[in-house]
């Protein structure tokens, strides 16, 4: 499973939904993953000054497997977000680029932003 952004987030903020989600995969030995543009995001996020912030990012993300952005992965998220623009929709940049990783890895997303991943086709979307 690859955690999207706003899971991380709601994590960082001890959100008691994502807190639980967290503690549950942990118990099952489940772990989750994440993307290069996730890193980006978080990192985007991060006040200049807060050192706090950045050790709690740091704690989150040392342990877990990072997927890249690669060749195939940015192809794949290019016609994800075509496919939604053809329908008159659109998904963000980095969800299209996070998408078209989690594609690639055979993976479901783990988010709180389902309304925004769940019109991707052949993504499995989970909720916390």
């Amino acid at each position: 499973m690859i955690a999207d952004t706003s899971f991380l987030i709601d994590l960082l903020m001890k959100k008691e939904e994502a807190v639980k989600k967290a503690e549950k995969l942990e118990k099952e030995n489940k772990g989750y993953s994440i993307t290069t543009p996730t890193l980006y995001e978080l990192w985007a996020g991060v006040s200049r000054s807060d050192a706090d912030e950045k050790d709690e990012i740091l704690d989150i993300i040392e342990s877990q497997i990072i997927y890249g952005l690669d060749e195939e992965s940015s192809l794949t998220a290019g016609k994800i977000q075509r496919k939604l623009l053809n329908q008159g929709e659109r998904i963000g940049h980095m969800d299209a680029l996070i998408a078209g990783i989690t594609r690639n890895n055979s993976n479901k997303i783990l988010t709180g932003n389902v309304k925004e991943f769940e019109r991707v086709e052949n993504l499995e979307v989970e909720d916390y």
